[in-house]
């Protein structure tokens, strides 16, 4: 099977309808692609893994692993924290008019 030179520069996105689906599809992908397992650039988000041997490569594992990760989790907190008190600001100055 001859690979192209493209595969593995960019990011890709594998989306599927049911979780064991794309369980499946990433165990046979960690399987053949020995880089995978050397490297951490695998992500596996969502919930409700099955599969022990995607354990590393889930969501929280990336959060628990990566500082940038965890900076930008941070980041979006600290906004949705700002966001909240901007509106409950807005919404009881509001309040008081009517």
């Amino acid at each position: 099977m001859k690979k192209s030179s493209s595969v593995g520069l960019r990011p890709i996105l594998v989306l599927s309808y049911k979780n064991h689906a794309i369980d499946e599809f990433l165990v046979d992908l960690v399987k053949t692609e020995r880089s995978i397992l050397q490297s951490s650039k695998m992500i596996r988000i969502g919930g409700q893994c099955q599969d022990s041997r995607l354990v590393k490569y889930s969501e929280r594992s990336a959060y628990d692993s990566y500082s940038e990760v965890r900076a930008a989790r941070t980041q979006v907190e600290n906004m949705n924290h700002l966001k909240d008190s901007i509106e409950a600001t807005m919404f009881g100055k509001m309040s008081s008019f009517m």
